[in-house]
């Protein structure tokens, strides 16, 4: 009996990690890759013949036509047999979708009760623990303990984008060699360039610290850095430093507001003293109305991305 997975999501990262699972299975020879766009016809016809190197074959097809969109009842047929076929014999059928598929479609709600169906989701901004939680196990597999300053580092370098943020693990593995226990300073020295960069960004923001973040933000820019993204880093900043605030006005304790939060304790016993002195919940209400407004204005192409970024900085006012 043949085998059937299909999975997708929004985190390319565990996407990828999960196609590779299902491909080791197989050797390179037995693996073959079919267009988006296939007929339907073609693909029935190469699950029910047999493969030239072997018995079995694994036949792959990267974000297929037909779960992203209706079908027609003929292709619907075919779709049927094409199902019906691969369950009389030996090969497999992967369907991956970098991003979601419509549920409410008639032929996805079906194909879905045929497959081993895995879905790819990626941390949200307020999950911290998580996050921390997962770089340290990324860590742990390659046989390294890690400080938790030097955790909380590894986060800002690349937040959820979790295939970043592997790659600096990685990177880091290799620089500290033999050494058990990765530190901040190891952080530091081996992940350069943009990801170090934008750690210190992070700093400068959460200390309202005008020059410093322009600075910074300038530098980021020119190594190439999405200005999208850092608008919608500062926007995520603003309204965590909003919340963090309003609990504080509620006199709830570091603790509690960690649980609110999804936050780590220990980062915001470092951060909430620099937010508590450097913004009030009036100005974060206007920094984020400020944003929105600059978000609008790039997206109706008033506006310049990159100029859009600095103009955002001035969102950065100290408490009145």
């Amino acid at each position: 009996m043949g085998k059937f997975f299909i999975i997708y999501g929004d985190e390319p990262f565990f996407i990828e990690q999960e196609v590779q699972a299902v491909k080791s299975a197989y050797s390179s020879e037995q693996v073959e890759v079919m267009e988006s766009q296939v007929p339907l016809s073609h693909l029935y016809q190469n699950v029910a013949s047999d493969s030239l190197f072997g018995a079995r074959k694994l036949i792959v097809i990267n974000n297929p036509w037909f779960l992203l969109k209706k079908t027609e009842e003929k292709q619907l047929t075919m779709l049927w047999e094409t199902l019906e076929t691969l369950k009389t014999v030996d090969h497999a059928l992967l369907l991956y979708c970098n991003g979601n598929i419509d549920q409410r479609l008639k032929q996805v709600k079906t194909i879905c009760k045929y497959a081993d169906v895995k879905i790819c989701k990626g941390f949200k901004a307020w999950e911290q623990g998580k996050l921390l939680a997962w770089i340290k196990q990324q860590l742990q597999k390659a046989g390294k303990q890690v400080t938790q300053e030097a955790l909380l580092a590894l986060e800002h370098t690349g937040g959820v984008h979790l295939q970043h943020v592997a790659k600096e693990c990685e990177k880091l593995c290799i620089y500290v060699g033999e050494k058990a226990k990765i530190e901040l300073a190891d952080v530091q020295a081996a992940c350069s360039g943009s990801a170090a960069t934008v750690f210190k960004f992070n700093e400068a923001f959460q200390q309202a610290n005008y020059q410093q973040s322009m600075e910074l933000v300038h530098s980021l820019l020119e190594q190439g850095e999405d200005p999208v993204r850092l608008i919608g880093l500062m926007a995520s900043n603003f309204r965590f430093y909003l919340h963090a605030l309003s609990l504080i006005n509620e006199k709830k304790s570091t603790a509690e507001i960690a649980k609110e939060l999804q936050k780590n304790s220990y980062y915001l016993q470092k951060v909430l003293p620099a937010i508590k002195k450097g913004f009030t919940i009036e100005t974060l209400k206007q920094s984020i109305i400020h944003l929105a407004t600059l978000d609008f204005q790039i997206k109706s192409g008033q506006i310049a991305a990159k100029r859009a970024v600095y103009l955002a900085i001035s969102g950065l006012s100290g408490p009145s």
